[in-house]
């Protein structure tokens, strides 16, 4: 009888995690869903996929702290995002771009593998969420010039 209650840890143990110095379960949606992002990124080293990591969260956020950390994760790890956000894919230094398109009248979608550098498909990345910033972004970053 002992053992069965000993070693029922889930019953006596309660972790409690923070947003800075606010309990998890006093933060904003936002607040948890960066927490839990973060969370899946720093722990692990098998592959990684996320359906739209950028919905409800703040693009700043996402622009200044998640795309330096996934750049830093990504060498430990393979990561897949399905997202709209630019930052992500461009200055995320995105190593293989999927774009996916339905075209007008068509049932079936389109895929165009591609990479950052491919100007041939520059047009279709301009089209993400903030595409434009994000590459002036990183041509600031990296002393491009276009």
């Amino acid at each position: 009888m002992i053992r069965k209650y000993f070693y029922n840890l889930s019953k006596f143990i309660k972790i409690k995690g923070f947003y800075g110095d606010r309990e998890l379960q006093n933060c904003s949606f936002g607040q948890r869903c960066t927490a839990v992002i973060v969370t899946l990124l720093m722990t692990g080293v098998k592959p990684l996929i996320i359906d739209e990591p950028e919905a409800h969260l703040d693009n700043r956020l996402v622009a200044d702290y998640l795309v330096d950390l996934i750049k830093m994760k990504k060498l430990d790890r393979q990561i897949i995002f399905a997202t709209h956000n630019s930052n992500f894919v461009i200055n995320g230094d995105s190593e293989l771009i999927h774009i996916l398109e339905i075209p007008l009248n068509n049932i079936f979608t389109n895929l165009t593998s591609t990479s950052i550098e491919n100007i041939n498909n520059r047009d279709k990345l301009l089209k993400l969420e903030g595409g434009r910033d994000a590459f002036v972004i990183r041509e600031q970053k990296y002393g491009i010039h276009s």
